[in-house]
């Protein structure tokens, strides 16, 4: 059985043997009228935006990943609805080492501390690749680990398993498969059973139950367990006077995030007609779709093994921010993503940073929300208290450890 695990495993596990050449060396667009590589004012220009973007300015750990995500599954057609939607479908591993690389150069640093982030010769990045079917960690380009503070990497990486185990348990509880005995060993060596079986027509149920997207300081979450169920985009309303940052990030999780969570809601509620029907008779055609047997109608949305255990529900976007600045951000929004704010396709709550008051977005304007007062909000000690024995989705909990 081992060697057999071994063998498809060499199947589906690609080893990263490539080395990145990212500094134009020529202003001399090529034969296709492009330009290869970047300037160290361009590479300043990338980092600036993704650092801004999420409000990571300053106070810079000795070490900051930048994790991407992607999936292997030894037989899946579906193979490319695992990977990252940003990236064409494929992992965001080369856009994680990229970026990486710019963030470490001593050159990019020097015009960054004249833009005020003032990156210390003591934090470094390095990149990393997050496989969600096998809750696994590959770090990429580790020769470059050596110059790294030895002491704050180990401890990363040691938080970092820890973590993986613990998200192979909690996945664990959706698989009817699953070891009835509930541990970390045993829900690792589980996951990584089921993404190399070629039987397994589940390997991961990805985004299932999609339902909130937060967009905001970690305390607006900080002590609950959601369930899995959040896109979680940082954000420091503080740095954003002007309204330019949420437009940024609300062009990108409008489409990403309501794009994911509607692919799920119409999947589930009419598999037949809006989804794909079950993935066993697919066929692949022309890298481009699937197909049920000979048929020729390519099938559109997700297979039936996908979103079984997904409750269709539309995305409620949370931002840690005011009305007044949203409106005027608003007006720049650009009326294709403002179509789904107005037309209800994801609904959009602005959470007051000062008062934590909430108000629901109308396309007629805001309605102030009066949550009734919460006595008996479920709590426990810990996520792993909530999830025995648990098969279906799960209300919101207080964590006492984290309080």
């Amino acid at each position: 059985m081992q060697d057999y695990l071994l063998k498809i495993e060499k199947l589906s596990e690609l080893d990263a043997h490539t080395h990145l050449h990212l500094l134009r060396e020529s202003d001399e667009p090529d034969a296709e009228g492009r330009l290869l590589g970047f300037s160290y004012p361009e590479m300043a220009d990338k980092i600036e935006n993704l650092l801004r973007n999420i409000g990571l300015t300053a106070n810079f750990a000795p070490i900051i990943a930048v994790v991407a995500h992607g999936s292997s599954s030894t037989n899946n057609p579906h193979f490319a609805a695992y990977d990252c939607g940003a990236c064409s479908g494929k992992p965001g591993a080369p856009n994680a080492r990229a970026f990486a690389w710019m963030a470490n150069r001593a050159e990019v640093r020097a015009l960054l501390r004249e833009r005020g982030i003032d990156i210390p010769a003591t934090s470094y990045f390095i990149a990393a690749l997050h496989n969600t079917s096998r809750d696994e960690v590959t770090y990429l380009d580790q020769h470059w680990f050596a110059d790294y503070p030895q002491e704050a990497l180990a401890a990363f990486q040691q938080a970092m398993q820890q973590a993986l185990r613990k998200n192979a348990l909690e996945r664990c509880r959706w698989f009817e498969l699953a070891p009835k005995e509930k541990t970390y060993d045993k829900a690792h060596a589980h996951v990584l059973v089921r993404a190399t079986s070629i039987f397994e027509p589940r390997p991961e149920l990805n985004h299932s139950n999609n339902l909130y997207c937060v967009v905001g300081r970690r305390a607006l979450t900080r002590g609950l367990f959601m369930d899995r169920r959040t896109f979680l985009h940082s954000y420091n309303p503080e740095s954003d006077t002007d309204g330019r940052l949420i437009i940024k990030i609300l062009s990108a999780i409008i489409p990403v995030c309501g794009g994911i969570n509607l692919e799920y809601l119409f999947s589930r509620i009419d598999n037949s007609v809006y989804g794909a029907g079950t993935k066993l008779p697919h066929n692949v055609i022309g890298l481009l779709g699937v197909a049920n047997g000979v048929e020729g109608d390519l099938r559109t949305g997700l297979p039936s093994q996908m979103i079984e255990v997904h409750e269709p529900a539309r995305l409620l976007i949370v931002i840690d921010q005011t009305t007044q600045l949203l409106d005027k951000a608003f007006i720049h929004l650009g009326t294709d993503l403002k179509e789904w704010l107005d037309n209800d396709w994801v609904r959009l709550v602005a959470c007051d940073p000062n008062t934590r008051e909430l108000y629901f977005y109308h396309r007629s304007g805001w309605e102030n929300v009066t949550l009734p007062e919460l006595t008996n909000v479920p709590s426990a000690f810990c996520s792993e208290d909530i999830i025995i024995g648990q098969t279906a989705t799960i209300p919101v909990h207080v964590l006492r450890r984290a309080a």
